[in-house]
């Protein structure tokens, strides 16, 4: 069996694949942004878990990548109402 193959290539052609792709990237970006905002609200038990759901994530993104993975820990006062003056957080 002989085949036989005729590539053509336009300059409208290219135009819009470029633009259906610049289209999907922002896409992308948008979806990882808010993945992202979601992550960076939720509270962990550690340091190391909150790093390891980011790279987590960032396994997830397939045009995205996370640079500069920063952990901030925050003390919490246990129980309700108003903290002693005296309490520590844990």
């Amino acid at each position: 069996m002989r085949q036989r193959w005729l590539v053509i290539e336009s300059e409208g052609r290219k135009e819009s694949d470029f633009k259906q792709l610049e289209k999907r990237l922002t896409k992308k970006y948008t979806q990882a942004q808010s993945q992202l905002r979601k992550l960076c609200q939720q509270e962990f038990a550690c340091g190391e878990d909150a790093f390891n759901a980011g790279k987590l994530l960032e396994s997830q993104l397939p045009f995205h990548q996370l640079t500069n993975i920063e952990v901030i820990e925050y003390g919490q006062h246990r129980g309700r109402g108003r903290p002693r003056k005296d309490s520590q957080p844990t």
